[in-house]
């Protein structure tokens, strides 16, 4: 009962189709990551039994998302973090943290082997 192809209806409204290939999620790695994201949180319901439902989950959802997750590929801060520079402050602190924690331990088991008459290498 259509009196066009969708191809065609598309073409009339100068959009262009893509598909992506079946059971190849690397083609659009950026939002396969997402919709794992979304999908893998608790709070998630699965469906949403309104579009005003799914807008107030979404809406919350992106708040958490972009200011309190820590996401892997931007070092373990925030987006916002990131968008505001305060990860460049944030990852020198945890540096510093690290620098001295693994020096305080090594200052330790120095002074333990010298204890106990190991000698230091």
């Amino acid at each position: 009962m259509r009196s066009t192809s969708t191809k065609a209806f598309f073409a009339t409204l100068g959009v262009q189709q893509y598909f992506a290939r079946p059971r190849t999620p690397n083609d659009n790695p950026q939002v396969e990551a997402l919709f794992s994201t979304v999908k893998n949180v608790p709070q998630y319901p699965g469906r949403f039994s309104s579009l005003a439902e799914a807008e107030a989950y979404f809406e919350e959802f992106f708040d958490w998302y972009n200011n309190k997750h820590y996401h892997t590929g931007i070092g373990m801060v925030t987006p916002q973090d990131r968008h505001t520079g305060k990860d460049v402050i944030i990852l020198a602190e945890r540096k510093r943290i690290k620098e001295e924690t693994l020096q305080r331990r090594k200052d330790y088991h120095c002074a333990g082997n010298q204890r106990f008459g190991v000698a230091n290498s």
